[in-house]
């Protein structure tokens, strides 16, 4: 018995007529007719009287039509939860980023617009000193959207999105000699000392990071490692060396005395990735996700005329 035949039992049952029926259903009067005697035949009772004017039901069509408004009740009351639970506003939202990600303009446009669709929403935005901390606690199920600077393979348990592609850029101090060129070769930054990371930060993007430099040519001579990205700068910015910085550095502030350029020949890109648990998708999440992706021509950014620019 499938649920087709017992709508359309309901409604001849509810019109008393197959006519009226057909018209309630929007079907052909003789295909109704086909339904109706065939679910006659599968339960091998008569379910009407067939009148002169109409029908009539019998005590057998009279059970089955309080049983099928019941079913057709439960199968009209799951679809309408499984919409809602689609359109569900959560009270909560726990959006967890790398620090720096949150300094960008077109993130925190994306935090504004979704508190202005959902006034009643609590945004939750704890900050991570680096990407590997934001998947695992991503993973683990304290937060529903991780912003991060790193791959997130999608399977049944994470969901994402590129943002934004970015690039590594060599930082320089504002007074040195290599500031009047606009893209810098693999000679120019060979023999100078670069303040980093820490490898133990993100083991696999240091080594990812130092490789493209070799790739395009370059040796990175480190000198120090600074964990701190605002204090790398402000060394930098000192004179006490060079630094590498994502090209992102251009979209948020950062310390004056400083200019990024570009390497010739570096191929290696990171992005912005958005990942989140496909078990808490939800309408907030979907905003959130499309303000994020959202790149109005008039905000596109055009690096080489940033990294021009004075500081």
């Amino acid at each position: 018995m499938d649920f087709r035949k017992l709508r359309y039992f309901e409604a001849v049952a509810t019109e008393r007529n197959l006519r009226k029926g057909a018209e309630r259903l929007h079907v052909a009067q003789s295909a109704l007719s086909r339904r109706i005697a065939e679910l006659e035949q599968e339960l091998g009772v008569p379910l009407f009287d067939r009148l002169p004017r109409g029908l009539r039901l019998r005590p057998s069509g009279e059970v089955l039509l309080a049983h099928a408004r019941r079913i057709i009740a439960d199968v009209e009351q799951a679809r309408s939860a499984v919409e809602a639970s689609a359109n569900m506003i959560p009270r909560t939202i726990r959006i967890g980023l790398v620090s720096r990600v949150g300094q960008m303009e077109f993130i925190t446009r994306a935090f504004r617009d979704m508190s202005a669709a959902f006034p009643s929403l609590s945004t939750e935005m704890p900050i991570y000193s680096h990407s590997t901390a934001v998947l695992d606690r991503l993973s683990s199920g304290d937060l529903d959207i991780g912003l991060m600077y790193r791959p997130v393979p999608d399977d049944d348990h994470c969901r994402s999105i590129i943002l934004r592609e970015f690039q590594p850029m060599v930082v320089l101090p504002n007074s040195h000699p290599l500031t009047q060129k606009e893209l810098l070769t693999p000679d120019d930054i060979n023999g100078e000392e670069f303040l980093l990371f820490p490898r133990r930060i993100d083991p696999s993007y240091h080594t990812t990071l130092v490789n493209a430099f070799h790739a395009a040519g370059a040796t990175l001579t480190v000198s120090q490692e600074i964990e701190m990205e605002e204090v790398r700068l402000g060394l930098v910015a000192a004179g006490m060396g060079l630094s590498v910085a994502s090209s992102s550095l251009l979209e948020r502030p950062h310390p004056a005395g400083i200019v990024l350029r570009p390497l010739a020949d570096m191929k290696f890109r990171t992005n912005l990735v958005a990942a989140w648990r496909p078990q808490v998708e939800s309408l907030v999440m979907d905003t959130f996700l499309a303000h994020c992706r959202t790149k109005e021509k008039d905000d596109a950014i055009c690096l080489d005329e940033l990294a021009k620019r004075p500081n």
